[in-house]
């Protein structure tokens, strides 16, 4: 008995040939145009679209934000210890008041972190509302 092995014909290339020839059907494209549209361009299909800047774009907002939050209790929670202890009621309420109270009370470290973190926030919020 003969075993022999046929070759099935596929009717589409593998995925890895797919992508393959689109990439090179865009960049032969790209390359008629002007340079930096070619660049804007190729940006656009592989930078912008990929995963991982997608997952950057979620999780640093939130990493910023974790980060204030800890920032902020940390520093109320300071201020909480030491007299007048009202402060630390007004700064929970007022945010910006625990990083000038923390400032006074000589918590330079804690306001630092809590400014850098409130900076990280700005901008990283700010670049996920552009995508």
């Amino acid at each position: 008995m003969d075993a022999r092995v046929y070759a099935i014909p596929r009717t589409r290339p593998p995925r890895r040939a797919r992508s393959i020839r689109r990439d090179f059907a865009q960049k032969s494209t790209l390359r008629a145009g002007a340079r930096g549209h070619a660049r804007a361009a190729w940006y656009e299909t592989r930078v912008k679209g990929s995963a991982l800047v997608d997952v950057l774009l979620v999780l640093a907002p939130s990493f910023a934000l974790a980060l204030l939050v800890t920032a902020h209790v940390a520093l109320v929670a300071s201020l909480a210890r030491r007299a007048p202890r009202w402060r630390a009621a007004v700064a929970l309420v007022v945010p910006p008041l625990a990083v000038v109270w923390g400032n006074h009370e000589k918590f330079r470290k804690w306001c630092a972190v809590w400014l850098a973190a409130l900076a990280l926030y700005v901008v990283t919020l700010a670049f996920a509302s552009l995508a």
